[in-house]
């Protein structure tokens, strides 16, 4: 009798951990996360001067993309790099900044912030990028410092695949003009034993896990382009949104950043390109909807599967 009131205790302790955490998940606000210090969407403010002083308008060249994080990192032009096109309805009616490919860099930067290098020295940190790309006849770099062999912040396009440049781990394709969110998570894992583990997502799901590489502050950290201004790898397409936050988030919360971030911009998600399937054969619990949304988040699957 002692042993079934045990596991019935024990099943209990089970069951409200991992309701409790999924519910948690749940809550998960992109923009209201304490960790939010980098916030850059239609929402900011755009100018065409890196001073900030006069507003776009539609078609209008963006020299600064102003941060709502409160932190104060906002994207600034650069003297020898052209500016991306500020576009007023990008996406159903929210606005966007248009880089296109055409023989010259195209760049804003974030330059040399401390609190931004700073995240890559705890391996602590997330960020999402959301995006659309015609990378169809080159590469570039979306996010980046200095020439991408040896920082995390860096995102790179090959094929019309989004992927850290170094080491390179490769997301599923996007098509032409497709609405994707791409995310990296890394946290330490042994400090001075290990240099951290980096998890990589795209559309909700983890693609890939690698070890963090080494960081370099050598160089700004630009949006479009690589720092040093090499013009191949200039961005082709369309960035609505980056966000960064001084926290490694969970699963469950990068998915649940995804479908905020998809139902902001009245998109559908795309369906899992991995084709798993979960199936519950149990008692009562496995009818719990918390937990088959957890399971099914740990495990990088849509919980509608």
């Amino acid at each position: 009798m002692k042993n079934i009131e045990l596991i019935f205790k024990f099943h209990l302790i089970v069951v409200f951990l991992i309701s409790g955490k999924a519910l948690e998940a749940q809550n998960f606000n992109p923009f209201t996360d304490p960790s939010l210090i980098l916030r850059l969407d239609d929402q900011s403010p755009f100018y065409k001067d890196s001073a900030g002083t006069q507003p776009c308008t539609n078609g209008d060249s963006c020299g600064y993309w102003g941060d709502l994080s409160g932190k104060g990192h906002n994207a600034y032009a650069v003297k020898g790099a052209n500016k991306p096109v500020y576009v007023a309805n990008a996406l159903n009616g929210k606005a966007g900044l248009k880089w296109t490919y055409a023989g010259a860099s195209q760049r804003l930067s974030l330059g040399r912030p401390q609190q931004l290098y700073h995240l890559q020295n705890t391996k602590n940190f997330s960020f999402l990028i959301i995006a659309t790309s015609n990378m169809v006849t080159h590469s570039g770099f979306l996010l980046s410092e200095g020439n991408g062999n040896s920082c995390i912040f860096n995102v790179f396009f090959n094929n019309n695949a989004p992927e850290t440049y170094y080491p390179s781990s490769v997301g599923i394709p996007v098509t032409g003009n497709g609405f994707f969110t791409y995310g990296v998570t890394c946290v330490d894992t042994i400090s001075g034993f290990s240099q951290g583990i980096s998890r990589f997502y795209q559309d909700g799901s983890c693609r890939g896990s690698s070890e963090a590489i080494d960081v370099d502050t050598t160089d700004n950290i630009a949006i479009g382009d690589m720092s040093d201004g090499s013009v191949y790898y200039s961005f082709n397409g369309t960035i609505f949104a980056l966000y960064i936050y001084n926290r490694t988030l969970s699963p469950s919360e990068m998915f649940q950043a995804d479908q905020f971030l998809r139902n902001r911009y009245s998109q559908i998600w795309p369906g899992d390109a991995s084709g798993k399937m979960i199936i519950w054969d149990g008692n009562s619990i496995s009818m719990n909807d918390a937990i088959v949304a957890e399971v099914a988040n740990l495990l990088n699957i849509p919980p509608a599967a």
